[in-house]
Parts: structure tokens; sequence; C-alpha cells
């Protein structure tokens, strides 16, 4: 027999044999402290990753200016019409940061709802840690590859369209 966690794990997990009471019948799995620890390192490399391609998208929206700046030799600014590539690339490069704050935050709240999933009694299913807030997201069956793959894309289309309207701006200073 298997239990309906509020917060899934990806595998459903057997109840434990001991008789279910007041005080010890928990409402998830108990995530064991090897695998614990092992799923906080794997986040925190996700994230730091994540981190480091938001550092590089948020980046990428000022640099489009610089170079107009640097190939014209005076602060031009975005007067006049601002060209489709650019805004293409500033499109993909939001879309690659929001994807990656929102990474971040699933990822760490997931571990956290498995951390207090297993640990979740009838009597401390409404403290704070344990309860599940209404109106917040669960993570519990959002597949984070999703979140991933936006951060990718959002980067490297953003590059993509960057090197476009680097070319135009080039092209047109000759």
């Amino acid at each position: 027999m298997f239990y309906a966690s509020p917060v899934p794990d990806e595998i459903p997990q057997p109840l434990p044999a001991e008789p279910a009471t007041q005080t010890n019948m928990h409402l998830g799995r108990t995530l064991g402290e090897d695998e614990f620890k092992a799923k906080l390192e794997m986040t925190k490399a996700f994230c730091d990753t994540a981190k480091s391609y938001v550092q590089i998208s948020t980046a990428g929206l000022a640099v489009p200016l610089l170079l107009k700046q640097a190939v014209f030799a005076k602060d031009t600014g975005l007067a006049g019409l601002v060209p489709w590539s650019l805004r293409i690339t500033w499109g993909l490069f939001l879309v690659s940061i929001s994807c990656g704050l929102l990474y971040q935050w699933l990822s760490m709240r997931r571990l956290w709802d498995q951390y207090h999933a297993g640990n979740r009694t009838l009597e401390n299913m409404k403290e704070p840690g344990y309860r599940l807030t209404r109106f917040l997201p669960q993570t519990g069956s959002f597949n984070l590859s999703y979140a991933w793959l936006g951060i990718t894309l959002g980067l490297f289309g953003g590059a993509v369209f960057f090197i476009i309207y680097a070319w135009g701006i080039i092209a047109s200073s000759k």
C-alpha cells in the first residue's frame, strides 16, 4: 500500500510497517542523512550554475549598449528605433534570468519540502516549516528541467541574437 504525500517524492514509497498512531504517523517519506546530504550538494551545484547563467544574462542586457557606444565612439543611447534583434536579445536574456531565479527557488523549495515532509506529523502539520502554505506553488510534480531549459535556451538564444545585432551595428558603422 502506498501513501499520498502532500509533497510527493519522485517515487511513491510504502507505508511504514509500524501501526500509525496520532504521534508517530509521518505524512511523508523521511530522507536519510546521506540521501539528504547528497541531494543538498547536488541542489547547491545546480543552483550555482543557474546563478552563473543569471549573472551572464544580466550582463548581456547592458553589453549591446556598450558595444554601440564603443563602435560609434559616442553615447548614442537608444535614440531612434530599437532594432528587432536587440529586442529579441533582451527578451531572451530576461527569459533566462526569470527561469534561473525560478529554478533556484523551486529546487531549494523542493528540498525543503522533502526534508520536512518526512518529519510532518498530524501534531505539527500546522506549524511553520511543516504546514503547506496556500497559494504557494508546490514543487512535487513540477519537472525542474523545464526551468533549466528556459535558462539555457534564453542564454544561448540571446547570445545568437546579440551576434546578429552586433553584426548589424558593425556593418552600419562602415
